[in-house]
């Protein structure tokens, strides 16, 4: 096979890679138009009973601003006069700069609502130390514990049974039952942390329960709030690229193994025939060559004497 034809195939298969994740991406946005939207849990786009598009919609009735964070935090990108709702982030989505400008946004009067069912060692060691410890499951139904902005209106707390903390560390307890705690908060600077132990608290399936907590947890009425959805993938509207930076570079890896695979595999083939036969040069052409060559060469002098053969 030769350079050419391999390159030639290299660039099909890519095309036809590019042409079926496209398709997979239009398939994907026309999901996300329909009724049930899936997704990761935690996320303000998702309808299925672990997203918090319930919760979404129940804040822009409640009349605050709501919009979406989908590119990674950076100097400028949090208003301190905003809340900030982070849901069940994936491992590696907060990194140490972005702690770090959370700390700042917090200390200048900003409201984080982080709902997860583990702190994060940057967090923790930033943002709050000691951190809270997860301990014993807590019952079904929880109450509050303290008369804080954060528990207004609210009597008891539906869980999911799953997650509660033995110990708040820093933090106050605020909704709890049974020696745990499901809720808690934190002074940082000026503004304010409210933990929760497990984001279902916060999800489709009990925000019709728990809408009195959502709505204490955000603020103050009118406060805008914003969802951080990089956390969960999203870089954008669009269905490709939401999909994980992880994901994306392994993909990214395996288009240019396969285009290497094609090139190597290519070199154990002989190379391809001419396309055409080429044919000796024509005898006219010969003659005309040995004319011209004769012509030049210059003539013998035929005078001189020469020796007989004995």
């Amino acid at each position: 096979m030769s350079t050419g034809r391999r390159v030639t195939w290299g660039l099909v298969v890519f095309a036809g890679v590019a042409v079926v994740l496209n398709l997979v991406g239009v398939a994907a946005d026309s999901v996300s138009r329909s009724h049930v939207v899936p997704g990761p849990d935690g996320s303000s786009h998702v309808t299925t009973g672990n997203g918090l598009a319930a919760y979404h919609d129940l804040l822009v009735a409640a009349g605050h601003p709501v919009s979406v964070l989908s590119a990674p935090i950076r100097p400028g990108t949090l208003d301190p006069s905003t809340t900030l709702v982070i849901a069940s982030p994936e491992e590696f989505a907060l990194d140490e700069r972005q702690v770090d400008l959370i700390g700042d946004f917090l200390a200048g009067g900003g409201r984080l609502v982080l709902a997860s069912t583990t702190f994060f060692g940057d967090l923790a060691t930033t943002l709050l130390d000691p951190a809270p410890r997860l301990g014993p499951a807590p019952p079904p139904e929880v109450t509050a514990l303290l008369p804080v902005p954060e528990t207004a209106g609210v009597a008891t707390v539906a869980t999911s049974g799953l997650y509660a903390w033995k110990d708040t560390g820093a933090a106050l307890p605020i909704v709890g039952a049974d020696g745990v705690t499901v809720v808690a908060v934190a002074s940082i600077g000026r503004g304010r942390l409210v933990l929760l132990a497990d984001p279902a608290l916060l999800s489709n399936a009990f925000i019709g329960t728990n809408a009195h907590l959502g709505l204490a947890v955000a603020g103050e009425p009118g406060r805008p709030i914003v969802f951080d959805e990089y956390v969960h993938g999203y870089g954008s509207d669009s269905a490709i690229t939401a999909i994980p930076p992880r994901w994306r570079a392994a993909l990214a890896l395996l288009l240019l193994a396969t285009f290497i695979w094609l090139w190597s595999i290519g070199s154990r083939f002989a190379p391809a025939e001419p396309a055409d036969r080429v044919f000796p040069p024509a005898r006219g052409l010969y003659v005309d060559a040995l004319a011209a060559s004769l012509a030049r060469t210059p003539d013998r002098d035929m005078s001189m004497p020469t020796t007989p053969r004995p």
